[in-house]
């Protein structure tokens, strides 16, 4: 099974049921694959499953993307992709990945 890394911040926004969605630049992974949730050093947290990939472009986000990937607004959610990725096209095609959760082993502290 394949992990999936968040900053421990989003993996306690995903705990709490605040974000169910993560956005990425890369279409790695698959609908319906079961993945382990980990942080950025690849420490086991959880396991969800991939319930739908959406493909956009950068500029097609709206603020219901951003609330459902646990931001304010979009804004808010640019700037973090901002942080993560550096400066992103407004063309760049991204990938929304919805999560369902299947289970916790560990609280991310």
């Amino acid at each position: 099974m394949r992990k999936m890394k968040f900053k421990l911040e989003y993996l306690k926004l995903l705990k709490m049921g605040k974000k169910r969605s993560t956005i990425r630049l890369e279409k790695k992974y698959r609908e319906g694959e079961v993945i382990y949730l980990a942080d950025t050093s690849g420490r086991i947290y959880g396991k969800a499953r991939v319930s739908k990939i959406i493909e956009k472009s950068l500029n097609e986000l709206d603020d219901v993307d951003a609330l459902i990937d646990g931001f304010e607004d979009l804004q808010e959610l640019k700037n973090a992709l901002s942080n993560i990725y550096g400066e992103i096209s407004d063309r760049q095609t991204i990938y929304i990945y919805y999560l369902d959760i299947i289970g916790w082993w560990k609280e991310p502290t």
